[in-house]
C-alpha cells in the first residue's frame, strides 16, 4: 500500500494527523536529511502510521514542540534525531501525545544508503504498532433514539480545602534522547585522541630532524630532509585543529547536558 493512499483511508477512518519534526541533526547535510526523512515517512506510512512534516524549531524541547504540535491542529508528534557517522546516519524517533505530552513509544536504527533495510522495516513496524493506539481517538458513547431521558442530580460542590492543605506537585520533567550528548561526547574524545597522535607524530618527525643539524652526517638526503619537516608541520597543525574541534565539541556536550539545547 502506498503513501498516499493509507493517508487518503487515514482522513477517511478519522484517524487523527501525527506530526513528523527534526528535533536534533548532527552532521547531517540538508539534501541527506530530506531524504532520511522521507524514507521514515514512506515507512510509518506504509505500517498503518501516516505523519505531516513540519518544523517546530524547538531544538528538540518537548514541551515546545507539543505546544506548536497543538497549534498545528496536531493529535501526535514524532520526534527525530540524525547524525551522520561516516556513510551511516544514525536514526533515532520518539513519539508524543501532544494532549499531555507523555511519550508512547521509541526506536533507534542505522540508515545505511538511500533504502531501509529489513532490520530497520522491523524497527519501524514495532514503532507504529506502538504508537498508533496512542493517538487514536477515543470513542464516544451513543444512546439510541427510544432510550430514556435521565434528568442528572446536582451534587452540592465539595468544600474546598484550606489554603494551607493545596501542595502543587511539581511537573513531570520530559525525557530527552541521550543520542545527541553521547555523539558529542564521543565526537570529543575521538578529537583529542587524534590531536593527540598527531602531536606525537610530529614531535618524533621534530627530534628525527633534528638528530643531525648539521646535515652532513645525516642519512636522509636534503629533499628527504625538507619533506619531513613539512610533515612535522603538518601534523603539528593537525593536531591543533583536532584539539579545538575536541573542545568544541566537549563544550556543546556540557552545554546540552546543562541545558538541553
Amino acid at each position: 500500500m502506498t503513501a498516499p493512499l493509507c493517508l487518503l483511508l487515514a482522513a477517511l477512518a478519522g484517524t487523527p494527523e501525527v506530526g513528523l519534526s527534526v528535533a536534533f541533526s548532527v552532521k547531517v547535510g540538508a539534501d541527506r536529511e530530506r531524504v532520511v526523512l522521507e524514507l521514515v515517512e514512506k515507512g510509518l506510512a506504509d505500517e498503518g502510521l501516516p505523519t505531516r512534516r513540519f518544523d517546530a524549531r524547538c531544538s528538540g524541547e518537548v514541551t515546545c514542540s507539543t505546544d506548536v504540535a497543538r497549534r498545528e491542529g496536531l493529535s501526535g508528534l514524532v520526534l527525530v534525531t540524525l547524525a551522520a557517522a561516516q556513510k551511516n546516519v544514525a536514526v533515532d524517533l520518539e513519539a508524543f501525545r501532544v494532549e499531555d505530552r507523555s511519550s508512547v513509544a521509541q526506536t533507534t536504527f542505522t540508515l545505511t544508503g538511500k533504502k531501509l533495510d529489513e532490520k530497520a522495516l522491523e524497527k519501524l513496524r514495532a514503532f507504529a504498532l506502538a504508537a498508533a493506539p496512542a493517538f487514536a481517538p477515543r470513542p464516544v458513547a451513543v444512546l439510541p433514539a427510544d432510550a430514556p431521558k435521565v434528568t442528572p442530580v446536582l451534587a452540592p460542590p465539595p468544600p474546598r480545602p484550606a489554603p494551607a492543605e493545596v501542595v502543587a506537585s511539581p511537573p513531570a520533567p520530559s525525557r530527552r534522547s541521550v543520542v545527541p550528548g553521547a555523539l558529542l561526547f564521543g565526537g570529543a574524545a575521538v578529537g583529542a585522541g587524534a590531536s593527540v597522535w598527531l602531536g606525537l607524530s610530529g614531535l618524533s618527525a621534530q627530534r628525527q630532524l633534528e638528530a643531525s643539524p648539521d646535515g652532513i652526517h645525516s642519512a636522509l638526503t636534503e629533499p628527504q630532509a625538507r619533506a619531513l619537516a613539512v610533515e612535522a608541520n603538518g601534523r603539528y597543525t593537525a593536531s591543533l585543529v583536532a584539539g579545538m574541534a575536541a573542545g568544541a565539541l566537549a563544550t556543546a556536550a556540557v552545554v546540552w547536558l546543562v541545558t538541553g539545547n
